[in-house]
Protein backbone atom coordinates (compact mmCIF):
# COMPACT_ATOMS: atom_id res chain seq x y z
CA UNK A 1 0.00 0.00 0.00
CA UNK A 2 1.09 3.25 -1.37
CA UNK A 3 0.32 6.10 0.88
CA UNK A 4 -1.90 9.35 -0.79
CA UNK A 5 -1.26 12.78 0.25
CA UNK A 6 -4.60 14.68 -0.02
CA UNK A 7 -3.62 19.10 -0.46
CA UNK A 8 -6.19 21.47 0.69
CA UNK A 9 -6.70 25.47 2.30
CA UNK A 10 -8.08 26.29 5.13
CA UNK A 11 -8.54 30.12 6.18
CA UNK A 12 -10.32 29.16 9.73
CA UNK A 13 -6.91 26.95 10.70
CA UNK A 14 -4.18 29.74 9.26
CA UNK A 15 -5.86 32.33 12.22
CA UNK A 16 -5.10 29.39 14.76
CA UNK A 17 -2.06 28.74 13.77
CA UNK A 18 -1.54 33.07 14.26
CA UNK A 19 -2.35 32.65 17.55
CA UNK A 20 -0.33 29.44 17.90
CA UNK A 21 2.80 29.37 16.12
CA UNK A 22 3.52 33.55 15.65
CA UNK A 23 5.10 34.05 18.96
CA UNK A 24 7.58 31.12 18.32
CA UNK A 25 8.31 32.37 14.49
CA UNK A 26 9.22 35.97 15.91
CA UNK A 27 11.68 34.16 18.18
CA UNK A 28 13.20 32.20 16.02
CA UNK A 29 13.47 35.14 13.29
CA UNK A 30 13.53 38.24 14.97
CA UNK A 31 11.30 40.90 15.01
CA UNK A 32 12.26 42.66 11.89
CA UNK A 33 12.94 39.76 9.62
CA UNK A 34 9.20 38.37 11.30
CA UNK A 35 7.41 41.46 10.38
CA UNK A 36 8.57 41.58 6.78
CA UNK A 37 7.02 38.03 6.44
CA UNK A 38 3.80 39.14 8.18
CA UNK A 39 3.49 42.04 5.91
CA UNK A 40 3.96 39.74 2.82
CA UNK A 41 2.24 36.88 4.18
CA UNK A 42 -1.45 39.56 4.64
CA UNK A 43 -1.73 39.79 1.19
CA UNK A 44 -1.88 36.56 0.29
CA UNK A 45 -5.56 35.69 -0.89
CA UNK A 46 -7.11 31.99 -1.21
CA UNK A 47 -7.87 32.07 -4.42
CA UNK A 48 -3.70 32.86 -5.00
CA UNK A 49 -3.24 30.27 -2.38
CA UNK A 50 -5.36 27.54 -4.10
CA UNK A 51 -3.80 28.82 -7.72
CA UNK A 52 -0.32 27.67 -5.59
CA UNK A 53 -2.18 24.46 -3.96
CA UNK A 54 -2.70 23.19 -8.21
CA UNK A 55 0.91 23.97 -9.58
CA UNK A 56 2.42 22.12 -6.25
CA UNK A 57 0.27 18.74 -6.05
CA UNK A 58 1.07 18.88 -9.22
CA UNK A 59 4.54 18.45 -9.20
CA UNK A 60 3.85 16.23 -5.70
CA UNK A 61 1.86 13.57 -7.69
CA UNK A 62 5.09 13.22 -10.40
CA UNK A 63 7.32 11.87 -7.37
CA UNK A 64 4.48 10.72 -5.03
CA UNK A 65 4.61 6.73 -5.77
CA UNK A 66 8.64 7.06 -5.44
CA UNK A 67 8.57 8.88 -2.17
CA UNK A 68 6.83 6.71 -0.40
CA UNK A 69 8.28 3.81 -1.87
CA UNK A 70 11.81 5.02 -1.32
CA UNK A 71 11.24 5.78 2.23
CA UNK A 72 9.31 3.04 2.99
CA UNK A 73 11.90 0.49 1.59
CA UNK A 74 14.74 2.46 4.12
CA UNK A 75 12.56 3.37 6.61
CA UNK A 76 9.92 0.81 7.30
CA UNK A 77 6.11 1.00 6.10
CA UNK A 78 4.03 3.61 6.25
CA UNK A 79 0.89 3.44 9.01
CA UNK A 80 -1.52 5.05 7.32
CA UNK A 81 -3.03 5.54 3.87
CA UNK A 82 -3.64 8.92 3.72
CA UNK A 83 -1.63 11.97 4.78
CA UNK A 84 -2.87 15.38 4.72
CA UNK A 85 -0.77 18.47 3.67
CA UNK A 86 -2.40 22.38 4.65
CA UNK A 87 -1.36 25.05 2.47
CA UNK A 88 -1.29 27.58 4.66
CA UNK A 89 -0.66 31.50 4.12
CA UNK A 90 0.24 31.53 7.54
CA UNK A 91 3.08 29.45 8.36
CA UNK A 92 5.52 31.71 7.56
CA UNK A 93 8.61 29.45 8.65
CA UNK A 94 8.47 27.04 5.70
CA UNK A 95 7.01 24.11 7.07
CA UNK A 96 5.41 22.14 9.84
CA UNK A 97 3.22 19.19 11.42
CA UNK A 98 0.58 18.08 13.93
CA UNK A 99 -0.30 14.15 12.75
CA UNK A 100 -1.29 13.71 10.29
CA UNK A 101 -1.20 16.60 9.00
CA UNK A 102 2.15 18.97 7.23
CA UNK A 103 1.82 22.44 7.07
CA UNK A 104 3.59 24.10 4.05
CA UNK A 105 4.06 27.65 3.48
CA UNK A 106 4.38 27.76 -0.50
CA UNK A 107 5.51 31.05 -0.80
CA UNK A 108 8.65 30.47 0.81
CA UNK A 109 11.60 32.74 -0.46
CA UNK A 110 14.15 29.97 0.85
CA UNK A 111 12.51 26.41 0.17
CA UNK A 112 11.28 24.37 -2.36
CA UNK A 113 7.64 23.15 -1.54
CA UNK A 114 8.69 19.70 -2.65
CA UNK A 115 11.44 19.50 -0.31
CA UNK A 116 9.47 21.02 2.63
CA UNK A 117 6.32 18.75 1.98
CA UNK A 118 8.94 15.18 1.74
CA UNK A 119 10.97 17.10 5.01
CA UNK A 120 7.63 17.53 7.06
CA UNK A 121 6.59 14.20 5.81
CA UNK A 122 9.92 12.39 7.41
CA UNK A 123 8.90 14.29 10.65
CA UNK A 124 5.39 11.81 10.58
CA UNK A 125 7.51 8.80 10.11
CA UNK A 126 9.29 9.87 12.78
CA UNK A 127 6.49 10.22 14.54
CA UNK A 128 5.26 6.61 13.58
CA UNK A 129 8.61 5.30 14.58
CA UNK A 130 8.88 6.83 17.95
CA UNK A 131 5.08 5.32 18.54
CA UNK A 132 5.99 2.05 16.68
CA UNK A 133 9.45 1.71 19.05
CA UNK A 134 7.89 2.85 22.09
CA UNK A 135 11.10 5.61 22.49
CA UNK A 136 10.66 8.57 24.58
CA UNK A 137 13.66 11.03 23.83
CA UNK A 138 14.17 14.00 26.33
CA UNK A 139 14.12 16.58 23.74
CA UNK A 140 11.86 15.40 20.96
CA UNK A 141 12.01 18.53 18.38
CA UNK A 142 15.77 18.21 18.73
CA UNK A 143 15.34 14.48 18.34
CA UNK A 144 12.75 14.71 15.65
CA UNK A 145 15.43 17.07 13.25
CA UNK A 146 18.51 14.88 13.86
CA UNK A 147 16.42 11.55 12.96
CA UNK A 148 14.80 13.46 9.49
CA UNK A 149 18.30 14.67 9.03
CA UNK A 150 19.89 11.38 8.80
CA UNK A 151 16.83 10.74 6.47
CA UNK A 152 17.11 13.05 4.19
CA UNK A 153 20.84 12.33 4.08
CA UNK A 154 19.87 8.58 2.98
CA UNK A 155 17.10 9.45 -0.17
CA UNK A 156 18.80 12.92 -1.09
CA UNK A 157 20.35 11.49 -3.94
CA UNK A 158 17.01 10.10 -5.22
CA UNK A 159 15.17 13.33 -4.41
CA UNK A 160 17.20 16.06 -4.18
CA UNK A 161 16.54 16.53 -0.45
CA UNK A 162 18.65 18.95 1.35
CA UNK A 163 19.10 18.57 5.04
CA UNK A 164 17.62 21.05 6.41
CA UNK A 165 18.27 22.17 10.70
CA UNK A 166 16.17 25.12 12.47
CA UNK A 167 19.26 25.68 14.59
CA UNK A 168 23.10 25.43 14.11
CA UNK A 169 22.52 23.86 17.75
CA UNK A 170 20.62 20.81 16.52
CA UNK A 171 23.25 20.91 13.41
CA UNK A 172 26.15 20.72 15.64
CA UNK A 173 24.49 17.62 17.47
CA UNK A 174 23.89 16.19 14.25
CA UNK A 175 27.62 16.33 13.34
CA UNK A 176 28.54 15.27 16.23
CA UNK A 177 26.53 11.55 16.62
CA UNK A 178 27.10 10.97 12.76
CA UNK A 179 29.36 8.71 12.74
CA UNK A 180 28.24 6.83 15.47
CA UNK A 181 25.18 6.70 14.03
CA UNK A 182 26.45 5.69 10.59
CA UNK A 183 24.45 3.85 7.58
CA UNK A 184 24.94 0.35 7.99
CA UNK A 185 22.62 -0.88 10.52
CA UNK A 186 18.85 -0.83 10.03
CA UNK A 187 16.78 2.38 10.13
CA UNK A 188 14.98 0.90 14.21
CA UNK A 189 18.16 0.19 15.65
CA UNK A 190 19.69 3.70 13.97
CA UNK A 191 16.88 5.61 15.47
CA UNK A 192 17.27 3.72 18.95
CA UNK A 193 20.61 4.58 18.73
CA UNK A 194 20.09 8.61 18.00
CA UNK A 195 17.81 8.19 20.89
CA UNK A 196 20.63 7.05 23.39
CA UNK A 197 23.28 9.41 22.41
CA UNK A 198 20.78 12.64 22.74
Amino acid sequence: MVPYLHFYVNPKKDKEYVKKYFPVFEEMLGKRRFEELVKRQRKIERKLLEKEMGKIEGKWRKVEKRFFEVTAKKFGRWRRRVYFCHLSSTYICGGGYEYPTIIVFPFSEHLNPLHTIMHELLHLHVIEDVRKLCLKPKNFFEFGEIAVAFMSRDISKEFGLPILFPTSRIERKFRKIEKKVGLEREWSERIKLIENLL
